[in-house]
């Protein structure tokens, strides 16, 4: 294990690869954002009413801005490997194993959408700005759209944009690092403050397991089933009657509180650790490197005023 200190190479070596991480991150969502509005423009102009229907939506809205951001994405960060290495050993995770992390990453989900509703209640009643749901996102929509677009696709790239790529390249720095700020860009990039909390609680457990299984296979898998359980089953219930939106309800609890009593056992039984980085930034110097470098700060901010702005204060503006 190498400690850092202002005067070695490594210590600025340290600041290059976060700051790549950050630019990364934000040509992401630079690139997104740019074509999402062409293709809506384009669309406009050429598409008639297919702009309207939910596979025009689904396709301007998230596949257009893959092909083109995830590509940039990839690159930009590939170039910029830190020291060490990750290693590329998977372990096997055990079918049970799974489910019991599909079980936490859904008690983790019913956690945070408590604590967005409460910020959003406090945020309607400040602004008298009414919020959107995931729920509410997807009521609307066909079921096989939801399917193909949130269920199958954007676990994919989701978790190979939060996950594998950033996580291999900052894994050296400790797991802690890694985990934390691939779940805090997670949080920050779902562009909607209801779903910062769910989606911070569910980045540390995705990042957690694929720490320990170097396969991102199985946080693919379990963002699926996390999404199926939040968008298919709902949009299933709600077209049949009320009572069977309560059973959709019932079950998110019950697994989420199986997932609760395994994370207390894991907890008890002393079964989740994070592992030291093969580098270890100076304690005086770790925030200033990991989060305060600027095109970390400049992405966080645009798109944190941009989310709010979008969510809060244009509903009002537009009464």
């Amino acid at each position: 294990m190498e400690t850092y200190d202002e005067t070695m190479e490594y210590t600025r070596q340290a600041k290059r690869d976060f700051a790549a991480v950050g630019r990364a991150w934000f040509f992401y969502f630079a690139v997104s954002i740019a074509v999402a509005f062409l293709a809506s423009f384009l669309a406009g102009i050429f598409g008639g009413t297919w702009l309207e229907s939910d596979w025009g939506l689904y396709m301007v809205g998230l596949v257009i801005p893959y092909l083109f951001a995830f590509p940039v994405f990839f690159l930009l960060i590939r170039r910029k490997v830190a020291p060490g290495t990750f290693s590329p050993e998977k372990k096997k995770l055990p079918f049970r194993s799974l489910l019991k992390w599909f079980c936490i990453a859904q008690f983790l989900m019913v956690l945070g959408n408590l604590l967005g509703l409460f910020w959003s209640t406090v945020i309607e009643m400040l602004t008298g700005a009414e919020t959107t749901t995931t729920i509410d996102l997807v009521s609307t929509s066909d079921m096989f759209p939801v399917i193909t677009m949130v269920v199958l696709l954007a676990p994919i790239v989701e978790e190979l944009v939060f996950r594998k790529y950033v996580i291999d390249r900052m894994y050296p720095y400790g797991e802690k690092t890694a985990i934390f700020l691939s779940a805090t860009v997670f949080a920050v990039m779902h562009g909607n403050l209801n779903q910062v909390f769910y989606a911070f609680f569910l980045g540390c457990a995705q990042g957690y397991l694929y720490c320990k299984t170097r396969d991102v296979r199985y946080t693919i898998c379990i963002h699926m089933m996390v999404n199926f359980v939040g968008s298919v089953l709902p949009l299933f219930a709600q077209n049949f009657s009320d009572m069977a939106m309560v059973v959709v309800v019932i079950i998110d609890f019950v697994i989420g509180i199986a997932g609760l009593v395994f994370l207390l056992t894991d907890f008890a039984r002393n079964q989740l650790w994070l592992e030291e980085g093969e580098i270890v930034l100076p304690e005086h110097k770790r925030i200033s490197i990991t989060w305060l470098n600027k095109p970390f700060m400049i992405f966080t901010w645009i798109y944190l005023i941009g989310a709010f702005v979008s969510n809060y204060i244009l509903p009002i503006v537009m009464k």
